[in-house]
């Protein structure tokens, strides 16, 4: 078996993809992939962008956990999610159209996940990402 070495963001996208308890990174790596190398098989398309256009499905091969309260019109994308720290620091989240969250420069697929990025450690995202337009705790979306 071949090792590599992956850097703390790719880790952490792994992380995000992975069923808990369920998945290694190698068996993320190794469903996204195939999922790539399908997809791109089936476009005919000529890419502009081969790199950008190989990976896409990588990264969005499925809709983010926000995405059901997308559809039943609780939440809307371009929403703006807040954590602020007791020391005042806060942190913004946007929700996308496939129910991800885009904060950091980066889309997670998940609140605590986007969080964690924020944060560098473990946090419960639904229970601390304030919805702007609302002034709710995304938790109580799932109520």
């Amino acid at each position: 078996m071949h090792k590599i070495e992956i850097d703390d963001e790719i880790f952490a996208l792994l992380q995000q993809l992975a069923v808990p308890f369920v998945d290694t990174p190698n068996s993320v790596l190794r469903r996204e992939l195939l999922t790539a190398q399908k997809d791109s098989k089936s476009d005919k398309s000529e890419p502009t962008d081969a790199v950008a256009t190989q990976f896409a499905p990588v990264l969005h091969n499925r809709t983010g956990e926000l995405m059901p309260y997308i559809t039943s019109g609780k939440i809307r994308p371009d929403d703006i999610l807040i954590y602020t720290k007791r020391n005042g620091e806060s942190y913004r989240g946007t929700v996308t159209n496939d129910g991800w969250i885009r904060a950091n420069g980066n889309t997670y697929v998940s609140p605590s996940g986007a969080l964690k990025a924020c944060l560098g450690h473990d946090v419960n995202g639904w229970k601390t990402w304030t919805h702007q337009r609302t002034n709710r705790l995304l938790d109580t979306f799932r109520k």
